[in-house]
Parts: structure tokens; C-alpha cells; sequence
């Protein structure tokens, strides 16, 4: 979202964190749901309390030492939730290539193997921005106090 802010009003800077930089980033799971419009017809159902606790089991195997894993999850609207994974699938955006990426090794939903970020965090899930706040808060000190 903040990269289409950037196209009507651009910014000195601009950092994305745990996310893509263009549309050719995605993952093949996504380019799935793309190609298939599938997102489209799931059920707002998929996207309920329920699910978001099978999350946090699931999330749980790719990283035990972050137990409460749904305390980051303030956001469970399901239209909302199906709405952003319907965008996310849709979305087309040429890479800008003053764009600052952050991702973390651990993400599922942007893996970096399909990206080139500016920078990686060790053991960050897609959540990192919660999970991870010293080592981004290093970097954005970083990015925004250079000369």
C-alpha cells in the first residue's frame, strides 16, 4: 500500500517491511490464487477466529519460541482478511528500485527467496515487524539517519 501512497505523493524515502516489491515477487502459492482467482470465492468463513487459531498452531511449527503468535493478530475482521488476499493475489506493480525492503528469513506468505530486500532479518517470520522490533528499529535508524 505504501508504494501505491509513493505514486501520488512521493516521499524522500520508503521502506517496506514484509512485503514486495513488485508484483513479480509474489510466490508461486500466490501467483496460484492469481491465475486461478480462487481468493475470489472462498468463503468469508475461511477467515474467522477459528482459522486464525489453526494459524497460530500451524505458525507455531515454523517458530516455537514465539508462542503467542494471535497477540499480534488486533486485525480479524474476515472481510477485511479476505479482501487483503484477494488484493495481494491481484495486485501488478513495476519495482521501484529506490524502494527499501526488509523481509525475514522465516516468512511463508513473501518468502525471500523470491526477492532481493535491502535487508533480511534472521529468524522473522511475516509478523517481524512485531516479533523482531530491535533489529528493525536498528535498520530504519539506519536507513533514515544517513547522510
Amino acid at each position: 500500500m505504501v508504494q501505491e501512497i509513493n505514486r501520488l505523493k512521493p516521499a524522500e524515502k520508503v521502506v517496506i517491511l514484509g512485503s514486495i516489491k513488485s508484483d513479480k515477487e509474489k510466490s508461486r502459492f500466490i501467483k496460484t490464487g492469481e491465475v486461478t482467482k480462487i481468493p475470489r470465492i472462498l468463503p468469508v468463513g475461511l477467515f474467522n477466529d477459528k482459522a486464525a487459531n489453526v494459524y497460530g498452531v500451524v505458525r507455531k511449527l515454523f517458530d516455537p519460541k514465539n508462542p503467542k503468535i494471535l497477540q499480534y493478530f488486533k486485525v480479524r475482521d474476515p472481510y477485511y482478511l479476505k479482501w487483503s488476499v484477494e488484493k495481494v493475489s491481484e495486485w501488478k506493480f513495476e519495482e521501484d528500485p529506490k524502494v527499501i525492503q526488509i523481509l525475514g528469513d522465516k516468512d511463508i506468505v513473501f518468502p525471500v527467496r523470491y526477492s532481493k530486500p535491502d535487508y533480511v532479518i534472521k529468524g522473522g517470520t511475516h509478523l517481524f515487524p512485531a516479533t523482531k522490533s530491535k533489529e528493525v528499529s536498528k535498520i530504519l535508524k539506519e536507513v533514515f539517519c544517513e547522510e
